[in-house]
Parts: C-alpha cells; sequence; structure tokens
C-alpha cells in the first residue's frame, strides 16, 4: 500500500480530489482504477481531435497522455484492442492470465476477492 499526502501538487485524479492536510491509502485495485480513468480520459480525447480511437496506447503520449508508459510500468498490465468504432480495456486479474476481456458476470469487479481468479479486470 502507499500513502499519498495531499498537500502535494495534483498530479493525479487521486491528488486532486483529496482534502488538504489528509491522506488516503491506496491499494492496488485504487491505482489500477484511477490509472484506468486517466487512459480513457485519454482515448476520448484522441478521438475528439482524430475521428478514431487509437490503434495503440502508445499513441496517446504525443497529445493526450505524455505519460502512459509510466502509468502503464506502475501498474497491473492494461490490453487494449480497438474495432471499427469502439475499443476494450482491461487488465488480466490477480491470477495475471489474459482471458480474452472476459469479466466475472455476477460481479464484474471482483478486487481483490477469489471471485476475481478466472477473469479480467474490465475497464470498458
Amino acid at each position: 500500500m502507499r500513502r499519498i499526502e495531499s498537500e502535494a501538487p495534483p498530479r493525479s485524479l487521486i491528488a486532486a480530489t483529496t482534502p488538504k492536510d489528509s491522506y488516503i491509502v491506496l491499494n492496488d485495485a485504487t491505482v489500477v482504477e484511477s490509472a484506468s480513468a486517466l487512459i480513457v480520459i485519454a482515448l476520448e480525447r484522441f478521438k475528439l481531435r482524430t475521428g478514431v480511437y487509437p490503434e495503440a496506447l502508445d499513441e496517446l503520449a504525443t497529445h493526450e497522455l505524455p505519460n502512459v508508459e509510466a502509468i502503464r510500468a506502475a501498474t497491473f498490465p492494461f490490453i487494449y484492442r480497438r474495432t471499427e468504432t469502439a475499443y476494450s480495456l482491461y487488465s488480466p486479474g490477480p491470477d495475471n492470465i489474459d482471458h480474452g476481456g472476459v469479466a466475472n458476470p455476477e460481479d464484474p469487479y471482483p478486487w481483490p476477492g477469489p471471485d476475481a481468479i478466472g477473469f479480467d479486470l474490465v475497464y470498458r
């Protein structure tokens, strides 16, 4: 777990929304959720700018998300697949196996419990 002091400049969504003179404890799920939110926002901004979603997440580094590689390195792997009109974004679950973007139908975000084994953490 990591501790982020809110007195630091707001470099992340979490730091920007944490009240001054307080702190929060981040676990892996919180870090991955905030990173996935940043990536989703950057994907939408890319589409607004270009008219299409990028072929790969690396394309976000030019304008929308210059630190995309740092975000990807600091969290679980993000798997991005673009289709003609949309995309899917997910991370392998705690078993670290890519299940093709399949979420647990009974609990789509079962982090970090045993219900996550055999499924991916699907963001979109």
